[in-house]
């Protein structure tokens, strides 16, 4: 995902969402980290959502350290993880 998003200029997301389609609450469906996560809000400077972690291979924990990052940096990110239907 770091060689899409640098070898397609793709810096200047504001949104990036990486789910499956359907019903968005199986924990690990895809092999996207915390790393991942943290790589891509210190390098999308215009970033303003990312998710769906919920269906991401994030731990818990590197959730919670990842939230309270951004708030302690006082980004205006929204981390989505919650049950959705992509159609």
């Amino acid at each position: 995902m770091k060689h899409l998003l640098a070898a397609n200029g793709l810096f200047g997301l504001e949104k990036l969402l990486v789910v499956v389609p359907g019903l968005n609450d199986i924990g690990g469906a895809l092999d996207l980290t915390y790393d991942f996560a943290s790589f891509a809000v210190d390098n999308l400077q215009s970033l303003r959502r990312l998710g769906n972690l919920i269906s991401w291979t994030v731990d818990p924990n590197d959730m919670y350290v990842l939230t309270q990052d951004c708030a302690m940096e006082n980004y205006d990110l929204e981390i989505m993880c919650r049950k959705m239907t992509m159609r």
